[in-house]
C-alpha cells in the first residue's frame, strides 16, 4: 500500500520507497541483508544505511581480503534507492523532519521557479552554514550519497548523465569513481556538466570523507598521521598536506593531495578556509566580482591578488592562508600557476627529468637562465622577488638550514628576510654547518645580481633608488646595489 509524504511543503508530495522508505528486503541483496543487518529494523533508511557501511567497509584500501563482500548487483539496488530517494526531499523522512523548518524558511523558492528534482536539497546544502544542526547533519550524509554517486546528487545526474554515458560508460558506478572521471576529462564536458560538478567539489571541500577517492588513497596515511583529527572544517586535509613530504607518507596520498592542491592554486574557491577567512579581502582588496559558489566569475588570480597584498591583510586566519600558498608555491613549481603556465614548454625542454617537489624544478630552471623564453624569464623573476621576503619561501635553504635556524635564529622572525639576515650574519661561525652555509652563498650570488632580490636592501634604499638609479633600475642587474655605495646618508 503506498504511503504518502509532505512534511516540506516547498517539494511535492510522494509516496514513500517501498513504503516505508527503505531498501527492498527482498531483492538483490538479500544474502548482504541476512548476513550484515539481520538485526536492522527495516525504515527510514536503516537497512540502506547499513548496506552503506558494508560497501564503505569493502571499498577500504586497508581491509582484511575477504573480510566484507557486497555484490555488484546489491551496490547497484542501494544506489538506485538512494537516487529515487535524494530525488524529492519528501522522500526521505529523517532528513524531511530534521530540515522542515529550515526548508520552509531558506528553500520555499518553488513558487516562483517552479519544481526540478533535488531543488530542495540542493538549496539546503547551500545553505548549509545557517541549518539547524539535526538538519545539517542529514544534509551531510545526502552528500555522502552524492558525493559516491553522482546520479544520487539529482542536480549533477541531470547536467553530467550525457557526459557520463559518454565519456565514462566503463566506469563502474559508486566509489565517487564517476565524478573523478568527469574531472579527468573537464576539458570535454558540456558547460552545464562543468558548472555542477564544480559546485560540488566545492560543497564537499570542507570534508576529507565526501572527497571519495582522496579519502581512500588517503585513509592510511589519515590513521598514521592525523589519528586525533575530527573530520571537517578542512581539518584532516590540512593535516595530511603538512605530512604529505614525510618519508612514511604514501605515494597514493601524495599524488590525490599534489593533484588537489594544483586544483585549489587554480580557483580559491575550493579552499574552503580561504574562502572563510578572506571573504572581506577577496571582494575589496582584489576586487572580486564573482560568486564565491559558481563557476561563473571564476578567476586564478585572486591568490595572486592576495600574495601580492600580504602584508595589509588583517585577518590573520587569512594572512596565514595566503602565506601557505606561497610557500607551496616556492617548494613546487605545480603550486604556483603563472609560473607553470608561463615556464611550461622550458620545462618540457630543459628539466623534463627533474621530478617535481623540493623545489627541484624551479632550481633547474634558474641554473639555466639563459636558456628560458622571455615570458618564462619575466615570470621567474617576479616569483624570485616575491620568494626573497621569507625565509619560508626558499625552500632549498629552509630545509639545509634547519639546525642553524634553531641555534642561531630560533627568535628571529622570519618575514621581511629577517631570518634570511640572521643566517648571513652567523654563517662565518665556527659551528655553522657547511650545506647550510653553500645555502646562504647561493642566496646571496643570486641577490647581488639584482637588488629586487635582496629584500631588505630594496625596502632600505626604495627611495634613494627611485631618485637615484633610474637609468640602472630600468634593467634587470647589478648596477644599482654597485651604485648605492656612493651615497651619502646622514650620520
Amino acid at each position: 500500500m503506498a504511503v504518502k509524504n509532505k512534511l516540506v511543503e516547498a517539494a511535492p508530495e510522494t509516496d514513500l520507497i517501498n513504503g516505508n522508505d527503505d531498501m527492498d528486503l527482498t531483492g538483490n541483496c538479500l544474502p548482504e541483508i541476512a548476513l550484515y543487518c539481520k538485526d536492522i529494523t527495516a525504515g527510514n533508511g536503516a537497512v540502506s544505511d547499513c548496506l552503506s557501511d558494508q560497501i564503505d567497509e569493502a571499498e577500504s584500501p586497508d581491509k582484511p581480503d575477504g573480510d566484507v563482500s557486497v555484490s555488484d548487483a546489491c551496490r547497484e539496488d542501494v544506489y538506485q534507492y538512494k537516487i529515487a530517494r535524494n530525488s524529492n526531499i519528501n522522500k526521505n523522512i529523517p532528513l524531511a523532519k530534521a530540515c522542515k523548518v529550515d526548508a520552509d524558511k531558506l528553500c520555499n523558492i518553488t513558487w516562483f521557479f517552479g519544481y526540478k528534482a533535488g531543488q530542495v536539497i540542493g538549496c539546503l546544502r547551500e545553505a548549509s552554514d545557517r541549518l539547524a544542526p539535526a538538519c545539517k547533519k542529514e544534509i551531510a550524509k545526502n552528500q555522502k550519497d552524492g558525493a559516491v554517486d553522482f546520479r544520487a546528487d539529482a542536480l549533477l545526474h541531470e547536467a553530467c548523465q550525457t557526459d557520463a554515458t559518454k565519456l565514462c560508460a566503463d566506469v563502474k558506478a559508486g566509489g565517487g569513481r564517476v565524478q573523478a572521471c568527469l574531472r579527468d576529462k573537464r576539458s570535454q564536458l558540456e558547460w552545464v556538466c562543468e558548472e555542477q560538478l564544480f559546485r560540488q567539489e566545492v560543497e564537499n571541500s570542507d570534508d576529507l570523507r565526501l572527497s571519495v577517492r582522496l579519502f581512500k588513497k588517503c585513509l592510511p596515511d589519515k590513521k598514521r598521521f592525523c589519528s586525533d583529527v575530527a573530520p571537517g572544517a578542512a581539518k584532516a586535509k590540512d593535516c595530511l598536506e603538512e605530512h604529505r613530504t614525510d618519508s612514511a607518507f604514501t605515494a597514493d596520498c601524495k599524488g590525490e593531495m599534489d593533484a588537489m592542491i594544483q586544483r585549489r592554486v587554480r580557483d580559491f574557491r575550493l579552499d574552503s578556509r580561504l574562502r572563510s577567512s578572506c571573504e572581506s579581502d577577496i571582494y575589496t582588496m582584489c576586487a572580486f566580482f564573482g560568486d564565491l559558489d559558481s563557476m561563473e566569475g571564476e578567476d586564478a588570480s585572486v591568490i595572486r591578488c592576495l600574495q601580492d597584498y600580504t602584508s595589509e591583510i588583517k585577518n590573520v586566519a587569512c594572512k596565514q592562508q595566503v602565506i601557505k600558498y606561497q610557500q607551496l608555491a616556492a617548494e613546487d613549481i605545480r603550486f604556483d600557476a603563472p609560473l607553470a603556465d608561463a615556464c611550461f614548454a622550458d620545462r618540457q625542454k630543459l628539466c623534463a627529468a627533474v621530478p617535481p617537489g623540493s623545489a627541484r624544478v624551479i632550481r633547474c630552471l634558474t641554473t639555466q637562465r639563459d636558456k628560458l623564453s622571455p615570458s618564462c624569464r619575466a615570470v621567474m623573476f617576479d616569483e624570485e622577488v616575491r620568494f626573497s621576503v621569507n625565509i619560508d619561501f626558499q625552500f632549498p635553504m629552509k630545509s639545509s638550514c634547519k639546525a642553524e635556524l634553531e641555534t642561531y635564529c630560533k627568535d628571529i622572525p622570519h618575514g621581511e628576510a629577517r631570518a634570511i639576515r640572521c643566517l648571513q650574519d652567523n654563517k662565518s661561525k665556527k659551528d655553522f654547518g657547511k650545506e647550510c652555509r653553500e645555502s646562504v652563498k647561493v642566496y646571496e650570488g643570486e641577490s647581488a645580481s639584482d637588488y629586487r632580490l635582496n629584500y631588505r636592501l630594496s625596502q632600505a634604499c626604495k627611495g634613494d633608488i627611485a631618485a637615484q638609479c633610474r637609468m640602472c633600475a630600468a634593467h634587470r642587474m647589478g648596477r644599482c646595489m654597485r651604485f648605492l655605495p656612493t651615497l651619502h646618508y646622514p650620520s
